[in-house]
């Protein structure tokens, strides 16, 4: 299974843990740069869905 793939997995199994606000904003900005960039599409899609679920945790306005 590709690393996308053992992502996509890992997101359907979330469960609540506490992050450092900080941690979870540079792990968007990574994933922004890799939805951009993906070298496929289920890296981007699986980046950018990531960096969405990450938002709304945060609470990011507009998500």
């Amino acid at each position: 299974m590709s690393a996308a793939g053992r992502a996509a997995a890992a997101l359907a199994a979330l469960h609540p843990v506490p992050v450092p606000l900080g941690v979870l904003q540079a792990a968007v900005l990574l994933l922004d740069e890799l939805t951009a960039v993906g070298a496929d599409d289920e890296t981007r899609a699986t980046a950018g869905e990531t960096a969405r679920l990450l938002r709304v945790a945060m609470g990011a306005p507009g998500e």
